[in-house]
């Protein structure tokens, strides 16, 4: 297996596991609104639906026994269009569906706790602005492996839509990004009071003093080799992090 691939699936099973709160919070939800109107079909196909899904994603990604029972609860709810129940059949189903829902939102609920150490800091929630796809499976992957989270984004404007919506602890930034560079980015960070306390870093194989110097001077904290292990990325990524927050 390739390395690119294990960082690819590094990145895909990192997003999975960081989704399970709020597929757990999606099946509550649909589940009080089955309970609410069990009659209504649209409810039935959305609980059925939010089922259907979580069945076929949860073994992928090493959560057999959620999938199994998922499936079974999809299974209980019917075909696809499933019309209206009736008096007698309302309760019966409640009552099968019950446990498995249960079960289902538990799992999720454990699953989603296990990973945090309660004594640790939280993990850096990291935006990546990396236009090349390739790349930036690769270093979101080795990025996420060293426990960070990571959003990506490919220009400034697909930046701002993950900055204003996505609260982060730290930017990373190709230098070249199309017809932008690195201190677009940076620019819109530093001209945003708002934006203050994140770390920018640029990462990148520009070779030019001068425009590195360039991003520094525009504000951002540091500027690394594409080089450089994950490790060192991280590491400089808590010191910016630390640094941008300390009482000035």
């Amino acid at each position: 297996m390739d390395t690119d691939f294990d960082q690819r699936l590094a990145l895909l099973r990192s997003r999975y596991l960081e989704s399970l709160p709020s597929k757990q919070s999606h099946l509550l939800e649909a589940w009080m609104a089955f309970r609410q109107a069990p009659g209504d079909a649209a409810a039935r196909t959305h609980l059925r639906t939010l089922l259907h899904r979580l069945a076929g994603s949860a073994p992928a990604y090493g959560y057999a026994a959620i999938g199994e029972v998922a499936a079974s609860a999809s299974h209980c709810l019917g075909v696809e269009d499933p019309g209206d129940l009736s008096v007698d059949e309302v309760a019966p189903l409640i009552e099968r569906l019950l446990p498995m829902i249960e079960a289902i939102t538990r799992s999720l609920r454990a699953n989603g706790d296990a990973q945090v150490d309660p004594s640790a800091p939280p993990p850096l929630r990291v935006i990546l602005v990396e236009d090349d796809p390739d790349q930036a499976a690769a270093i979101a992957g080795a990025l996420s492996a060293q426990g960070c989270v990571v959003r990506h984004a490919e220009h400034s404007e697909s930046f701002w839509e993950v900055a204003t919506t996505w609260p982060c602890d730290a930017v990373v930034i190709d230098y070249w990004l199309g017809v932008e560079t690195a201190r677009d980015i940076v620019a819109l960070v530093r001209n945003e009071p708002t934006f203050a306390s994140i770390a920018l870093l640029c990462l990148t194989v520009e070779a030019s003093a001068a425009k590195l110097k360039a991003v520094i001077d525009a504000g951002c904290d540091a500027v690394l080799s594409k080089t450089e292990s994950p490790q060192r990325i991280v590491a400089a990524l808590h010191t910016h992090v630390a640094a941008r927050r300390a009482p000035r």
